[in-house]
């Protein structure tokens, strides 16, 4: 919810300003009052998301379910998001969805900003500026997901990447040792 809040005004702009070209779709983010408050008037959906689907279910739901234009990851500012891997950025290139990341670690490390994604500061207008972009360019969103999913079947795959598990494992025990 806070991470969704950090973008909140920025995404109500960006709605009235496109209300009979976008929708904005929720997918099991939250429900806190607040933000469906701050989102009333505006074209959103809720997505119907079986509760506590595990994530091999839900990436199928997904695939099945989800014709988005491009999607966003915000991330605030906090321990816990210090801590978050970029797994919406893998999701959202399998799924061939273009995305808007927050400039956090989980996610500044893998996205090249302009190529495989845009990476945005905690600025609303950034996020402002970068949901425009996204909407003005169905070429460049294409080249975004072309790139992100190459990489990501380049080069984050379990099969080419199963011997990342083992090293970690074996460095955990030599350091218990």
């Amino acid at each position: 919810g806070s991470d969704l809040m950090m973008v909140l005004e920025p995404l109500r702009r960006f709605l009235a300003r496109h209300p009979s070209t976008v929708e904005f779709q929720l997918a099991g983010v939250t429900f806190d009052p607040c933000i469906l408050r701050g989102l009333s008037g505006l074209p959103v959906r809720i997505l119907d998301l079986p509760d506590g689907l595990p994530y091999l279910p839900f990436v199928e739901w997904a695939r099945q379910n989800l014709r988005w234009d491009f999607a966003i990851a915000p991330l605030t500012e906090s321990p816990l998001n210090q801590c978050k891997s970029d797994i919406k950025y893998l999701d959202y290139s399998i799924l061939g969805i273009p995305g808007i990341y927050s400039e956090m670690p989980a996610y500044a490390g893998t996205v090249r900003s302009g190529d495989t994604g845009i990476l945005c500061p905690a600025d609303p207008e950034a996020w402002f500026h970068a949901h425009s972009s996204m909407l003005e360019s169905q070429s460049r969103r294409r080249s975004m997901v072309e790139a992100a999913r190459g990489e990501v079947l380049s080069t984050r795959m379990l099969a080419l990447r199963a011997q990342d598990w083992t090293n970690a494992i074996d460095s955990l025990q030599e350091a218990q040792q």
